[in-house]
């Protein structure tokens, strides 16, 4: 942010930096890369954890420019059970571990998983 304020002075009123830069972070960090290319964040969904055994997947469906989002556990979620979706695509959760966890660290710019199935757990 300071080296572009510094190019473009005439930014630094116009907005509030230190949220601008905590949005940023949050949709880098929790958003969902939509088909087309755009970050989304959406309210409930990106409160649910990351697992690469997710117990819950994340459907975004839409006609018309409306999109539609559920949250969709196939084997049921137990109560208190905490929620938990991949933050990843598909096919990366069938790589073998270290694989899985290369991945994992490439497409959440250095994020280290540390799920029940990465430390061994579960599998």
């Amino acid at each position: 942010v300071e080296m572009f304020l510094k190019d473009f002075p005439r930014f630094a009123e116009v907005l509030d930096w230190k949220l601008f830069a905590q949005v940023i972070g949050l949709v880098s960090d929790r958003g969902t890369q939509l088909s087309g290319g755009d970050c989304a964040v959406y309210l409930l969904s990106d409160l649910a954890a990351h697992s690469c055994a997710p117990n819950a997947v994340v459907e975004i469906l839409g006609e018309d420019g409306t999109r539609e989002m559920r949250c969709i556990s196939h084997l049921g979620i137990a109560e208190n059970e905490e929620i938990t979706v991949s933050y990843v695509p598909e096919v990366v959760l069938l790589e073998p571990q270290q694989q899985r966890s290369a991945s994992i660290r490439e497409l959440r710019r250095g994020w280290l998983c540390t799920c029940a199935r990465c430390r061994g757990e579960a599998d």
